[in-house]
């Protein structure tokens, strides 16, 4: 229940808001208190919706929490070619190179 909830969460723990800080922070101690045996971070600033003056917090943790609680087990590289919403036989020009799917897993 808490990865369906916080999938959809997460745009507004990153972008401008008064509460982006506080919501970065439950999230983070959800985690911690679930333990949680996998975890799929996409790694794509359209999934956060980060702005120039959005709380880093979450993310600052995360590079701490990846590197001593959890090993990668799998990416997947995601190449966006068309434009939402547009004929898929015509490549948007300003769609960026690559994204990515990461699966970690839990250290024992």
């Amino acid at each position: 229940m808490v990865a369906r909830f916080r999938a959809a969460a997460c745009a507004c723990t990153a972008g401008e808001t008064p509460w982006a800080l506080k919501l970065q922070e439950q999230m983070i101690a959800e985690i911690e208190r679930a333990r949680p045996a996998y975890i799929v971070y996409v790694d794509d600033p359209y999934s956060w919706l980060q702005r120039a003056n959005s709380p880093q917090r979450i993310f600052e943790w995360w590079r701490g929490y990846w590197a001593t609680d959890m090993d990668l087990v799998q990416t997947i590289e995601i190449e966006e070619g068309l434009q939402r919403g547009t004929d898929m036989d015509k490549p948007a020009s300003n769609a960026p190179l690559a994204t990515h799917i990461l699966v970690f897993k839990r250290r024992q």
